[in-house]
């Protein structure tokens, strides 16, 4: 037994003294630092989130607590020793949106995606100024900078082996004033940043259940979007994301969410922040596996390749971003 595990054990019989921790397993990992147990007793099962006592914890924290009084179905924090970087919460079980997804009939697809984009408008009708006091950061141009440099880094320099020279600078400066203006189109909103089917748990009550909120920021409200229907680990028929987005344009007017906008409008905005999304997932993908060891991610990038590919095809404005992939990327 590991000192930390130990250190878990203790911790969690000094809130339950004679708890059984004979059914006390570590789960399957993320691409976080975090690690999760889950610990089954006779009458209950919950998920122990064992990680460093740091701003990401305390986000997570703050941010669970503006869920929670948004009516977001967002784990509910039962004990927490954030000196100890440790935190009980109920658990929602195993099945993920991938999951069921990946075994369900189109009607149920629907209704799945239906009660995601419900909650996505509870989640975007949050305000800045929430209730207890807590700032969430802006997807702004040095957000957007930042993530290029990883993808330019890591992806471009570290995993293609690209020399960074003068024409792939400004290749990276024309994405850069892109993805500056395209961010600007809609009124900023909050953004979960990963609102995808392997963080969306299928429960039977309050469906879905929320995980992995704690980068939660204010920015473009096509974001979720991309993140729920051009999703890196499972793809659909171009016509099927088209009506689940005009299904979020109806529901999102409506909330006074966004301004009325032609479909065709937002399908705009939708491809072209998910370009940004994409390109800073290359450089994310790539990252885990050179630095992190995590090369399962690798698996996803030919899916994140054509999702850029495919946008850049859609709209002839965005030539010179296609020739630099089919050139420098993938040729």
């Amino acid at each position: 037994m590991t000192l930390r595990l130990q250190e878990i054990k203790d911790w969690l019989t000094s809130l339950f003294p004679t708890i059984d921790l004979s059914k006390l397993n570590y789960m399957q990992a993320d691409a976080s630092s975090r690690k999760y147990l889950r610990l089954e007793t006779p009458d209950n099962s919950f998920v122990i989130m064992d990680t460093k006592p740091d701003k990401e914890l305390d986000n997570f924290i703050a941010l669970a607590r503006i869920l929670a009084v948004h009516k977001i179905n967002a784990p509910e924090i039962i004990h927490c020793n954030a000196a100890q970087g440790l935190v009980l919460l109920n658990d929602f079980g195993s099945k993920t949106y991938l999951e069921t997804l990946r075994s369900t009939i189109p009607e149920q697809t629907d209704k799945l995606y239906l009660d995601a984009l419900a909650t996505l408008i509870k989640m975007q009708s949050i305000p800045k100024d929430n209730s207890i006091g807590y700032t969430l950061n802006t997807m702004n141009a040095e957000y957007i900078s930042n993530r290029l440099d990883v993808f330019k880094d890591w992806y471009l320099q570290k995993h293609i082996g690209l020399t960074i020279d003068t024409q792939i600078n400004t290749i990276i400066s024309k994405m850069q004033e892109l993805f500056n203006s395209v961010f600007l189109e809609l009124p900023p909103v909050f953004v979960h940043v990963d609102y995808h089917c392997r963080n969306l748990m299928h429960v039977s009550a309050n469906n879905p259940g929320v995980l992995d909120f704690q980068d939660a920021m204010m920015g473009p409200a096509t974001y979720d979007l991309v993140s729920l229907f051009q999703d890196a680990y499972i793809t659909w028929p171009r016509s099927y994301v088209e009506s689940w987005v005009s299904t979020y344009a109806s529901m999102a007017i409506s909330a006074d969410i966004i301004p009325s906008i032609s479909n065709r409008a937002l399908l705009r905005n939708f491809d072209l922040v998910g370009l940004q999304r994409h390109i800073k997932n290359l450089g994310v993908f790539a990252r885990l596996h050179h630095r992190d060891q995590k090369s399962n991610y690798l698996n996803d990038i030919p899916t994140l390749l054509q999702y850029i590919n495919t946008t850049c095809a859609r709209y002839p404005e965005l030539s010179w971003l296609q020739n630099f992939i089919r050139e420098e990327v993938l040729g």
